[in-house]
């Protein structure tokens, strides 16, 4: 029987419109709420959360994003679930962790940006139920797209979900997978087209060809290099305010292996999230206070030290500014056609990029998707 917080939940189900969240997407999307954009009406911003929809011209959505109408609507609804844009009464607005991404990292180049978006996208059991039970509540480390259907399907069974069809869920699950893994073919080779989602950069789900030719796909638990102390702070302060608000301390096992905690959602290894919790001490200037001795691994708060997760978070920012420049310096190479120059500049950084592979010979044209 479920337990922990699907629990007592009404599931989430659908809404992407059979889209996971494609390059540019959130860009377009955070681009078309920020509020120094002058050309972006009220009713414009009215019509994309689906309200006076019959005072609506959706053509001029379709226009303006350069899409179809079923995607309009799914970079929404990916705009909302990322936690980069919200409802407003002017219609729709910048949320503060959408205005300092749309600030510093519009394009999504950098790792730590994507890893804050998996974690919106994975952490909160309100959301998006197939994304949050894969992450939290699957317990092999191995799946297929085919099990975890059957797995939420019994769920569905078992809690009485009727709200949620089997189609609905269905699709889910295979959204969740071409979000986050990178198709390959039966010779187990990267397929050209895989690179559909920036998610999929994370490496945090690895798809493979079993010996029938089907497809598995395995969670990768280590220490997660790419996510810099910043963005597992900011993380591990939103898991502590929203279920242990009111307690001074938490041992390690609940930020690793509670519903919806950093180790979770991030699949990061107890070993590991001890060295992160240690050096957060500094980070926080004693707003975090790490304890490790024997039979007592902890963390604290310390109230009488300000602490503001967002400002925290712009640290991290300020350290990727002068990767940015060297980025935005590929962009304007690939844009000029220069594919073999834009490459020897990506393998003289040091940032291991995986999207970096895309400046190779097959990838060229991804790589504008991408950079566009």
């Amino acid at each position: 029987m479920l337990t922990g917080p699907l629990q007592k939940l009404k599931p989430s189900f659908s809404g992407h419109e059979t889209f996971p969240m494609r390059y540019g997407w959130l860009t377009k999307i955070m681009d078309f709420f920020n509020p120094d954009q002058d050309r972006n009406t009220l009713i414009d911003k009215y019509a994309i959360f689906g309200r006076s929809a019959d005072k609506i011209n959706i053509a001029d959505l379709v226009a303006n994003f350069g899409v179809g109408k079923n995607m309009v609507y799914s970079m929404k609804f990916w705009g909302e679930k990322s936690g980069t844009i919200k409802r407003t009464k002017e219609g729709g607005g910048l949320t503060d962790l959408g205005q300092i991404i749309f600030n510093n990292d519009p394009y999504l180049d950098y790792q730590s940006t994507l890893w804050l978006i998996h974690w919106k996208l994975c952490s909160n059991p309100k959301q998006l139920t197939a994304f949050y039970y894969a992450f939290n509540y699957y317990t092999s480390l191995e799946v297929s797209r085919h099990e975890l259907a059957n797995s939420l399907l019994q769920l569905k069974k078992d809690n009485e979900w009727i709200s949620s069809a089997d189609e609905s869920i269905k699709r889910d699950c295979e959204v969740l997978f071409r979000s986050y893994s990178i198709s390959r073919n039966k010779k187990n080779a990267i397929a050209e087209d895989s690179f559909e989602c920036p998610l999929s950069e994370l490496n945090i789900i690895h798809e493979t060809i079993n010996a029938n030719d089907a497809k598995t796909y395995q969670f990768v638990i280590d220490d997660k290099k790419s996510i810099d102390n910043y963005v597992f702070g900011y993380a591990l302060e939103e898991f502590w305010n929203t279920n242990y608000k009111d307690q001074e301390t938490l041992t390690i096992d609940k930020i690793t292996n509670d519903f919806g905690s950093p180790g979770k959602v991030f699949k990061i290894d107890e070993l590991s999230i001890a060295n992160r919790l240690s050096e957060l001490e500094n980070l926080t200037k004693g707003y975090y206070r790490w304890t490790d001795t024997t039979g007592l691994n902890q963390m604290s708060r310390n109230k009488e030290v300000s602490f503001n997760s967002i400002k925290f978070l712009e640290k991290s920012f300020k350290q990727i500014k002068k990767q940015k420049a060297c980025l935005c310096q590929i962009r304007s190479k690939l844009f000029s056609q220069n594919f073999s120059h834009a490459h020897d500049s990506c393998i003289s950084m040091k940032q291991g990029r995986k999207d970096h592979l895309l400046f190779c010979n097959s990838y060229q044209r991804k790589a504008r998707l991408y950079l566009y």
